[in-house]
Protein backbone atom coordinates (compact mmCIF):
# COMPACT_ATOMS: atom_id res chain seq x y z
CA UNK A 1 0.00 0.00 0.00
CA UNK A 2 1.22 3.83 -0.83
CA UNK A 3 0.29 6.68 0.92
CA UNK A 4 1.29 10.41 0.39
CA UNK A 5 2.44 9.92 3.91
CA UNK A 6 5.11 8.04 2.91
CA UNK A 7 6.93 10.70 1.09
CA UNK A 8 7.64 8.30 -1.46
CA UNK A 9 5.24 5.99 -3.72
CA UNK A 10 7.65 2.62 -4.84
CA UNK A 11 6.15 1.15 -7.91
CA UNK A 12 7.92 -0.77 -10.88
CA UNK A 13 11.75 -0.71 -10.26
CA UNK A 14 11.88 -0.71 -14.40
CA UNK A 15 10.09 2.52 -14.67
CA UNK A 16 10.32 6.21 -14.55
CA UNK A 17 7.97 6.12 -11.51
CA UNK A 18 10.44 4.17 -9.65
CA UNK A 19 10.68 6.75 -7.08
CA UNK A 20 7.37 9.78 -7.70
CA UNK A 21 8.10 12.35 -4.85
CA UNK A 22 5.23 14.74 -5.22
CA UNK A 23 4.87 17.42 -2.88
CA UNK A 24 2.76 16.16 0.25
CA UNK A 25 -0.81 17.47 0.15
CA UNK A 26 -1.62 19.97 3.21
CA UNK A 27 -5.11 21.21 3.19
CA UNK A 28 -5.79 25.25 3.27
CA UNK A 29 -6.68 25.99 7.37
CA UNK A 30 -9.98 26.96 6.04
CA UNK A 31 -11.20 23.83 4.21
CA UNK A 32 -10.75 21.13 6.37
CA UNK A 33 -12.75 17.73 5.97
CA UNK A 34 -14.05 15.92 3.34
CA UNK A 35 -17.10 18.58 2.76
CA UNK A 36 -14.89 21.38 2.67
CA UNK A 37 -12.33 20.17 0.69
CA UNK A 38 -15.06 19.14 -2.31
CA UNK A 39 -16.66 22.84 -1.78
CA UNK A 40 -13.51 24.41 -1.74
CA UNK A 41 -12.48 24.54 -5.74
CA UNK A 42 -15.63 26.70 -5.76
CA UNK A 43 -13.15 29.67 -4.17
CA UNK A 44 -10.12 29.38 -6.65
CA UNK A 45 -9.56 31.69 -9.06
CA UNK A 46 -11.15 30.82 -12.24
CA UNK A 47 -9.66 29.62 -15.61
CA UNK A 48 -10.65 30.25 -18.85
CA UNK A 49 -8.69 28.59 -21.49
CA UNK A 50 -8.93 29.53 -25.27
CA UNK A 51 -10.38 26.15 -27.56
CA UNK A 52 -8.16 26.57 -31.23
CA UNK A 53 -10.11 24.24 -32.68
CA UNK A 54 -13.26 22.08 -31.76
CA UNK A 55 -13.83 17.99 -33.04
CA UNK A 56 -16.87 15.88 -33.45
CA UNK A 57 -16.15 12.37 -32.84
CA UNK A 58 -18.92 9.80 -34.02
CA UNK A 59 -19.46 6.66 -32.26
CA UNK A 60 -20.25 3.58 -33.82
CA UNK A 61 -23.45 3.95 -32.28
CA UNK A 62 -24.94 6.47 -33.62
CA UNK A 63 -23.50 9.32 -30.63
CA UNK A 64 -21.24 11.88 -30.76
CA UNK A 65 -18.38 13.21 -28.42
CA UNK A 66 -16.77 16.73 -28.92
CA UNK A 67 -13.58 17.22 -28.29
CA UNK A 68 -12.23 20.76 -27.54
CA UNK A 69 -8.38 21.16 -28.58
CA UNK A 70 -6.12 23.82 -27.18
CA UNK A 71 -2.56 24.69 -28.51
CA UNK A 72 0.36 25.58 -27.01
CA UNK A 73 2.23 28.83 -27.50
CA UNK A 74 4.57 28.32 -30.66
CA UNK A 75 8.06 29.57 -30.88
CA UNK A 76 9.40 31.77 -33.45
CA UNK A 77 11.26 29.56 -36.15
CA UNK A 78 9.75 26.23 -35.10
CA UNK A 79 9.03 24.52 -37.73
CA UNK A 80 5.61 22.41 -38.55
CA UNK A 81 7.81 19.21 -37.25
CA UNK A 82 8.57 20.71 -33.95
CA UNK A 83 5.16 22.05 -33.25
CA UNK A 84 3.66 18.83 -34.78
CA UNK A 85 6.08 16.98 -31.85
CA UNK A 86 4.31 18.24 -28.60
CA UNK A 87 3.35 15.87 -26.55
CA UNK A 88 -0.76 15.38 -26.23
CA UNK A 89 -2.59 15.18 -23.13
CA UNK A 90 -6.37 13.65 -23.21
CA UNK A 91 -8.42 14.94 -20.33
CA UNK A 92 -11.68 13.23 -19.44
CA UNK A 93 -14.29 14.97 -16.96
CA UNK A 94 -16.51 13.50 -14.00
CA UNK A 95 -19.91 13.28 -13.57
CA UNK A 96 -22.00 16.19 -14.30
CA UNK A 97 -18.93 18.11 -15.90
CA UNK A 98 -18.03 19.16 -19.10
CA UNK A 99 -14.42 20.70 -21.28
CA UNK A 100 -15.79 24.01 -19.10
CA UNK A 101 -15.21 22.27 -15.77
CA UNK A 102 -12.67 24.28 -13.41
CA UNK A 103 -10.39 21.53 -12.94
CA UNK A 104 -10.52 20.87 -16.60
CA UNK A 105 -9.34 24.02 -17.43
CA UNK A 106 -6.90 24.18 -14.49
CA UNK A 107 -4.95 21.32 -15.72
CA UNK A 108 -5.36 22.65 -19.51
CA UNK A 109 -4.18 25.41 -18.61
CA UNK A 110 -0.98 24.01 -16.46
CA UNK A 111 -0.20 21.79 -19.73
CA UNK A 112 -0.14 24.43 -21.88
CA UNK A 113 2.60 26.15 -20.51
CA UNK A 114 4.62 23.00 -20.43
CA UNK A 115 4.01 23.13 -24.28
CA UNK A 116 1.61 20.62 -24.41
CA UNK A 117 -1.50 20.21 -26.89
CA UNK A 118 -4.62 19.71 -24.82
CA UNK A 119 -7.79 17.97 -25.52
CA UNK A 120 -10.35 18.23 -22.91
CA UNK A 121 -13.62 15.59 -23.90
CA UNK A 122 -17.16 16.46 -23.75
CA UNK A 123 -18.60 12.98 -23.21
CA UNK A 124 -21.44 11.60 -25.14
CA UNK A 125 -24.54 13.95 -23.81
CA UNK A 126 -21.99 16.24 -22.15
CA UNK A 127 -21.29 20.02 -22.47
CA UNK A 128 -21.58 21.02 -26.07
CA UNK A 129 -22.16 16.95 -27.16
CA UNK A 130 -25.77 17.23 -25.11
CA UNK A 131 -27.48 17.21 -28.32
CA UNK A 132 -25.53 14.53 -30.05
CA UNK A 133 -26.12 11.26 -28.30
CA UNK A 134 -29.45 9.33 -27.41
CA UNK A 135 -27.39 7.47 -24.71
CA UNK A 136 -25.87 8.83 -21.66
CA UNK A 137 -22.28 8.96 -19.87
CA UNK A 138 -22.16 6.66 -17.30
CA UNK A 139 -19.13 4.57 -15.61
CA UNK A 140 -18.81 2.30 -18.17
CA UNK A 141 -18.05 4.09 -20.96
CA UNK A 142 -14.18 2.76 -21.85
CA UNK A 143 -15.47 2.46 -25.03
CA UNK A 144 -15.84 6.53 -25.62
CA UNK A 145 -12.55 6.81 -23.77
CA UNK A 146 -10.65 4.62 -26.10
CA UNK A 147 -12.76 6.64 -29.00
CA UNK A 148 -11.40 9.73 -27.92
CA UNK A 149 -7.71 8.70 -27.53
CA UNK A 150 -8.02 6.88 -30.91
CA UNK A 151 -9.27 10.17 -32.47
CA UNK A 152 -5.63 12.41 -31.23
CA UNK A 153 -3.53 9.12 -32.48
CA UNK A 154 -4.54 9.29 -35.41
CA UNK A 155 -4.72 13.28 -35.98
CA UNK A 156 -0.84 13.08 -34.64
CA UNK A 157 0.37 10.15 -36.00
CA UNK A 158 3.46 10.48 -34.50
CA UNK A 159 3.16 12.11 -31.20
CA UNK A 160 3.49 11.07 -27.41
CA UNK A 161 -0.15 10.28 -25.67
CA UNK A 162 -1.24 10.91 -21.92
CA UNK A 163 -4.64 10.65 -20.53
CA UNK A 164 -6.05 11.73 -17.16
CA UNK A 165 -9.58 11.58 -15.97
CA UNK A 166 -11.41 13.02 -12.73
CA UNK A 167 -13.74 11.29 -11.04
CA UNK A 168 -16.39 9.72 -13.40
CA UNK A 169 -13.75 10.10 -15.85
CA UNK A 170 -11.20 8.18 -14.04
CA UNK A 171 -12.77 5.07 -13.40
CA UNK A 172 -13.70 5.28 -17.03
CA UNK A 173 -9.61 5.51 -18.38
CA UNK A 174 -8.66 2.84 -15.48
CA UNK A 175 -11.49 0.60 -17.00
CA UNK A 176 -9.92 1.27 -20.53
CA UNK A 177 -6.66 0.70 -19.68
CA UNK A 178 -7.53 -2.70 -17.62
CA UNK A 179 -9.60 -4.27 -20.04
CA UNK A 180 -6.88 -3.50 -22.72
CA UNK A 181 -4.36 -5.07 -20.30
CA UNK A 182 -6.22 -7.80 -19.77
CA UNK A 183 -6.74 -8.84 -23.69
CA UNK A 184 -10.03 -8.45 -22.93
CA UNK A 185 -10.18 -5.44 -25.35
CA UNK A 186 -7.69 -5.17 -28.53
CA UNK A 187 -4.52 -3.18 -28.26
CA UNK A 188 -5.24 -0.40 -30.22
CA UNK A 189 -1.95 0.62 -32.65
CA UNK A 190 -1.45 3.90 -31.20
CA UNK A 191 -1.34 2.13 -27.74
CA UNK A 192 2.15 1.92 -28.02
CA UNK A 193 2.55 5.90 -27.89
CA UNK A 194 0.33 6.32 -24.99
CA UNK A 195 3.05 6.66 -22.09
CA UNK A 196 1.17 7.47 -19.39
CA UNK A 197 -1.91 8.28 -17.12
CA UNK A 198 -3.83 9.75 -14.03
CA UNK A 199 -7.19 8.93 -12.43
CA UNK A 200 -7.64 11.06 -9.64
CA UNK A 201 -10.43 10.03 -7.23
CA UNK A 202 -11.97 7.48 -9.51
CA UNK A 203 -15.11 5.44 -7.84
CA UNK A 204 -13.74 2.22 -8.57
CA UNK A 205 -15.96 -0.03 -6.90
CA UNK A 206 -19.29 1.57 -7.47
CA UNK A 207 -21.26 -1.16 -5.80
CA UNK A 208 -19.25 0.46 -2.62
CA UNK A 209 -19.64 4.13 -3.63
CA UNK A 210 -23.76 3.10 -3.90
CA UNK A 211 -24.07 2.00 -0.35
CA UNK A 212 -21.86 4.78 0.47
CA UNK A 213 -24.23 7.45 -0.39
CA UNK A 214 -27.21 6.04 0.15
CA UNK A 215 -26.28 7.10 4.00
CA UNK A 216 -28.49 9.71 5.50
CA UNK A 217 -25.46 12.24 5.80
CA UNK A 218 -25.06 11.87 1.87
CA UNK A 219 -28.30 13.47 0.78
CA UNK A 220 -26.63 16.60 -0.46
CA UNK A 221 -24.54 14.77 -2.26
CA UNK A 222 -27.12 12.90 -3.82
CA UNK A 223 -29.00 15.92 -4.70
CA UNK A 224 -25.79 17.60 -6.32
CA UNK A 225 -25.77 14.71 -8.40
CA UNK A 226 -28.88 14.08 -9.23
CA UNK A 227 -29.55 17.07 -10.02
CA UNK A 228 -26.41 17.62 -12.71
CA UNK A 229 -27.14 14.44 -14.57
CA UNK A 230 -30.51 15.78 -15.20
CA UNK A 231 -29.76 19.03 -16.30
CA UNK A 232 -26.97 17.07 -18.76
CA UNK A 233 -29.78 15.25 -20.25
CA UNK A 234 -29.81 16.36 -23.71
CA UNK A 235 -33.02 16.36 -25.87
CA UNK A 236 -32.12 13.20 -27.58
CA UNK A 237 -31.98 11.17 -24.30
CA UNK A 238 -34.83 12.86 -23.07
CA UNK A 239 -37.10 11.58 -25.87
CA UNK A 240 -35.92 7.59 -24.76
CA UNK A 241 -38.67 5.11 -23.47
CA UNK A 242 -36.68 5.75 -20.03
CA UNK A 243 -36.41 8.79 -19.08
CA UNK A 244 -40.64 9.23 -19.34
CA UNK A 245 -41.35 6.67 -17.38
CA UNK A 246 -38.94 8.20 -14.99
CA UNK A 247 -40.36 11.66 -15.15
CA UNK A 248 -43.91 10.25 -14.72
CA UNK A 249 -43.03 8.80 -10.95
CA UNK A 250 -41.24 10.38 -8.24
CA UNK A 251 -38.14 11.87 -8.50
CA UNK A 252 -34.90 9.68 -7.10
CA UNK A 253 -34.08 10.40 -3.47
CA UNK A 254 -30.48 8.26 -4.42
CA UNK A 255 -27.72 7.76 -6.90
CA UNK A 256 -28.52 4.03 -6.89
CA UNK A 257 -32.25 4.82 -7.67
CA UNK A 258 -31.46 7.07 -10.40
CA UNK A 259 -29.25 4.44 -12.01
CA UNK A 260 -32.04 1.75 -11.01
CA UNK A 261 -34.33 3.57 -12.69
CA UNK A 262 -32.41 5.42 -15.82
CA UNK A 263 -28.74 5.28 -16.13
CA UNK A 264 -29.37 1.10 -16.45
CA UNK A 265 -32.26 0.72 -18.93
CA UNK A 266 -30.99 3.63 -20.58
CA UNK A 267 -27.48 1.90 -21.38
CA UNK A 268 -28.78 -1.92 -21.93
CA UNK A 269 -28.14 -3.30 -18.21
CA UNK A 270 -30.58 -5.24 -16.22
CA UNK A 271 -30.64 -2.82 -13.51
CA UNK A 272 -28.52 -0.55 -11.18
CA UNK A 273 -26.19 -4.24 -9.97
CA UNK A 274 -25.22 -5.45 -13.12
CA UNK A 275 -24.17 -1.66 -14.69
CA UNK A 276 -22.06 -1.30 -11.28
CA UNK A 277 -20.37 -4.71 -11.31
CA UNK A 278 -19.81 -4.39 -15.20
CA UNK A 279 -18.56 -1.00 -15.06
CA UNK A 280 -16.44 -0.40 -11.55
CA UNK A 281 -12.35 -0.72 -12.34
CA UNK A 282 -11.67 -1.88 -9.79
CA UNK A 283 -11.66 -5.52 -11.70
CA UNK A 284 -9.21 -5.13 -14.13
CA UNK A 285 -7.23 -2.39 -12.44
CA UNK A 286 -5.03 -4.95 -11.73
CA UNK A 287 -4.30 -5.70 -15.04
CA UNK A 288 -3.03 -2.27 -16.05
CA UNK A 289 0.54 -2.64 -17.87
CA UNK A 290 1.54 1.04 -18.66
CA UNK A 291 2.51 3.80 -16.08
CA UNK A 292 -0.43 5.13 -14.15
CA UNK A 293 -0.90 7.04 -11.17
CA UNK A 294 -4.25 6.83 -9.03
CA UNK A 295 -5.08 9.40 -6.42
CA UNK A 296 -7.82 9.30 -3.75
CA UNK A 297 -8.39 11.20 -0.19
CA UNK A 298 -9.17 9.40 3.01
CA UNK A 299 -11.91 12.04 3.59
CA UNK A 300 -13.82 11.40 0.35
CA UNK A 301 -17.15 11.63 0.92
CA UNK A 302 -18.35 10.01 -2.04
CA UNK A 303 -15.64 7.34 -2.25
CA UNK A 304 -15.11 4.68 0.36
CA UNK A 305 -11.21 4.80 0.87
CA UNK A 306 -11.39 1.20 1.81
CA UNK A 307 -12.26 0.69 -2.00
CA UNK A 308 -8.89 1.34 -2.82
CA UNK A 309 -7.05 -0.61 -0.21
CA UNK A 310 -8.71 -3.67 -1.43
CA UNK A 311 -7.28 -3.74 -4.94
CA UNK A 312 -4.05 -5.16 -6.00
CA UNK A 313 -2.44 -2.57 -8.06
CA UNK A 314 0.00 -3.65 -10.93
CA UNK A 315 3.17 -3.01 -10.86
CA UNK A 316 2.99 -0.26 -13.00
CA UNK A 317 0.67 1.36 -10.77
CA UNK A 318 0.90 3.93 -8.30
CA UNK A 319 -1.60 4.77 -6.20
CA UNK A 320 -0.99 7.63 -3.36
CA UNK A 321 -3.74 7.87 -0.51
CA UNK A 322 -3.71 11.31 0.85
CA UNK A 323 -5.45 11.61 4.51
CA UNK A 324 -7.25 14.69 3.37
CA UNK A 325 -8.79 16.00 -0.08
CA UNK A 326 -12.50 15.71 -0.22
CA UNK A 327 -13.71 14.42 -3.78
CA UNK A 328 -11.59 16.16 -6.50
CA UNK A 329 -10.40 19.09 -4.18
CA UNK A 330 -7.00 19.16 -2.68
CA UNK A 331 -6.98 22.96 -2.23
CA UNK A 332 -3.61 23.58 -0.03
CA UNK A 333 -2.44 27.11 1.65
CA UNK A 334 -2.83 30.08 -0.85
CA UNK A 335 -5.77 28.61 -2.06
CA UNK A 336 -3.20 25.94 -4.53
CA UNK A 337 -4.91 23.24 -6.44
CA UNK A 338 -2.87 20.58 -5.03
CA UNK A 339 -3.65 18.28 -7.54
CA UNK A 340 -3.21 19.98 -10.74
CA UNK A 341 0.57 20.22 -9.96
CA UNK A 342 0.73 16.63 -8.83
CA UNK A 343 -1.06 15.26 -12.22
CA UNK A 344 1.23 17.51 -14.49
CA UNK A 345 4.61 16.06 -12.40
CA UNK A 346 3.49 12.38 -12.87
CA UNK A 347 2.68 13.02 -16.79
CA UNK A 348 6.62 15.16 -16.81
CA UNK A 349 8.31 11.72 -15.82
CA UNK A 350 7.88 9.38 -19.09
Amino acid sequence: MVTMESAAAKTNPASPAELFQPTPFVAHPLFRGGFLQTIAPRYLPAVNCLVDQRHQVDLEDGDALVLHQSDPQVSTGDTKDQQEAVPNLVLYHGLGGCHRSQYMQRITDGALALGWRVYRVDMRGCGQAIDLASGINHAGRSDDVAAALEFVGQRHPAGQLFAAGVSLGGNQLLRFLGRVGAGQDARPAWFCRLLAAVAVVPPIDLVACSHNMQRLSRRIYNHYFIKALFDSIGTRARQQAAFQQLLSGRRPRTLWELDERLTAPLSGFAGAKEYYESSSSAAVAPQIDLPCLVVSAKDDPIIPAGCFAGVQWSATTTWLGCKSGGHAGFVGPGRVPWIDRCVLQWLQRF
